[in-house]
């Protein structure tokens, strides 16, 4: 029903957040890793979004980056996981984290977690290994050519210490319009600027 919003925000907190859009103000459940990365108040914002259908009424859920709604739903798909343990361990690991949790069938990793015993973290990596596919990239591939400035811009951040996803977010939030003759020296620039704020 919700693919996304996008509009003022009014309101955050850790857990979660309001959007206003044409005068009506969304409440939003969000996970710690979204609050982080929210704006200051009043400006405008875009969350993936989740509607969680339930008995007794709806729940939206809402997630700064794609990758974490694509975890989210994963997460749902697992044996006795519903959307409170999901935002929790959202909350507490990124999502690189877990999918090595996964690879590494790292029981520990997802038991430091509120709300995951050791039950529930060896279901989870038993349902989910092999299958969290994340594409980290997605939004930002092009033809051969663009493609080679992204990753020459991505190589490059990784070289100055960052990692390979805090390097595309960040080339996605420049907003440059990437094709064969962006200069790969501006793309580099702007996205510093993101990083080291």
């Amino acid at each position: 029903m919700f693919d996304y919003l996008k509009g003022k925000l009014v309101f955050k907190s850790p857990d979660r957040a309001v959007i206003e859009i044409t005068g009506i103000g969304f409440s939003v459940a969000i996970p710690f890793s979204t609050y982080e990365r929210l704006p200051d108040l009043n400006k405008e914002v875009k969350l993936s979004t989740f509607l969680h259908v339930k008995d007794d009424g709806l729940d939206l859920f809402g997630f700064i980056t794609v990758e974490e709604l694509k975890m989210f739903k994963s997460l749902l798909t697992v044996s006795k996981i519903g959307p409170k343990i999901a935002i929790s361990i959202l909350s507490s690991i990124s999502f690189e984290q877990f999918r090595e949790a996964l690879e590494n069938k790292n029981v520990d990793k997802l038991t430091g977690i509120s709300g995951v015993g050791k039950k529930t973290a060896q279901r989870i990596i038993l349902e989910l290994s092999g299958k969290l596919v994340f594409d980290e990239e997605k939004g930002i591939k092009g033809t051969a050519g663009e493609s080679s400035v992204i990753n020459d811009a991505v190589n490059a951040l990784m070289t100055l210490g960052f990692n390979k996803q805090e390097s595309i977010d960040a080339i996605k939030e420049t907003g440059i319009e990437i094709t064969e003759e962006t200069k790969v020296e501006e793309l580099i620039k702007e996205s510093l600027k993101r990083l080291r704020t």
